[in-house]
């Protein structure tokens, strides 16, 4: 509960950080629920995490943008070494180009490539007594698309399928990640 207050009160930020800015160039505000299919470590099992994400997209360009893309995915897993439920945690902050592919009245899609970094953790408290916490901070990068149904002119529900690469303790791991919700635009129609 006190995540989902928390990305709800991260999107209001980023949406009233952006009104001032909106007369100068087109900015998109995205946010919405998201899951990915991943696998925390390697005594663990594949999962798919669920939570949310929030990305504000720049348009100095009609078809070129800058993106700042932000997620949080929780899960309870069961590692092999433990035998019981944990607790894992991840967020990733991403920064990257944007492209718009194809643009119409009512349907939109667009490629981007980000690049940046991941934290996974898993919370002392839901560790059995004598295992350490898990605290990691890696490279990531997301290759995706995004699909917009436009309902209005400012207003969109996205589709965002992407490839989710995450590098911890040597590890590289590729996984899928899929973003659902909708998507505020600002700022002049070009």
């Amino acid at each position: 509960m006190i995540n989902s207050k928390r990305a709800l009160y991260l999107s209001c930020v980023l949406v009233l950080s952006a009104i001032p800015h909106a007369a100068a160039q087109s900015v998109e505000v995205f946010g919405g629920f998201t899951a990915a299919r991943m696998k925390p470590g390697k005594d663990y099992s594949s999962t798919t995490s669920k939570g949310w994400n929030t990305s504000v997209t720049a348009y100095p360009a009609s078809w070129f943008g800058i993106t700042a893309d932000f997620a949080g995915y929780t899960d309870t897993v069961r590692p092999q070494a433990i035998g019981g439920d944990v607790d894992v945690r991840q967020y990733s902050f991403l920064a990257g180009p944007q492209f718009r592919l194809f643009r119409r009245e009512r349907f939109e899609t667009s490629f981007r490539a980000m690049v940046g970094a991941a934290r996974a953790y898993v919370p002392t408290a839901s560790l059995p007594a004598g295992y350490a916490s898990l605290d990691q901070t890696g490279a990531a990068a997301l290759f995706g698309s995004n699909f917009d149904i436009n309902l209005s002119r400012h207003v969109a529900l996205r589709f965002s399928p992407g490839i989710y690469l995450t590098h911890f303790a040597g590890e590289t791991q590729k996984n899928m990640r899929f973003s659902v919700g909708p998507v505020l635009r600002f700022g002049h129609a070009e």
